[in-house]
């Protein structure tokens, strides 16, 4: 049972990397780098549980180019932020807002989780 766990982490942590296209915790897309940039530094920012910060930054890719593949990993970490600081009726609506907006995807199932959570 035990190395069956495993495996399944392992096949998320895979599928996670592979969908959300990350290298080393940072992305890099054929985009813009100004946009890359801000997700980087606000991704940094999350890291270090300086969630205020780390929301401009976000909310700075998603109002840059919402066709993005950054636009759903930044409004997801915005939902997330709002959620570790037990905000939730805040991390609900920007949730909320992501699964509305997208109709499948990786950061969507992972938003769909997450309210779960919130709502238990």
């Amino acid at each position: 049972m035990r190395n069956l766990n495993r495996v399944a982490t392992l096949i998320l942590i895979s599928v996670f990397l592979l969908t959300a296209g990350c290298a080393g915790g940072r992305y890099y897309t054929g985009q813009k780098s100004d946009i890359v940039k801000k997700f980087n530094k606000g991704k940094s920012l999350y890291e270090k549980e300086k969630y205020p910060e780390a929301r401009e930054y976000f909310q700075k890719v998603i109002k840059t180019d919402p066709n993005s593949p950054l636009y759903d990993v930044s409004m997801y970490y915005l939902g997330s932020s709002y959620k570790k600081e037990k905000d939730y009726a805040k991390a609900k609506s920007i949730f909320s807002e992501l699964i509305s907006k997208r109709a499948s995807g990786f950061w969507v199932d992972m938003a769909k989780k997450d309210l779960k959570e919130i709502n238990k």
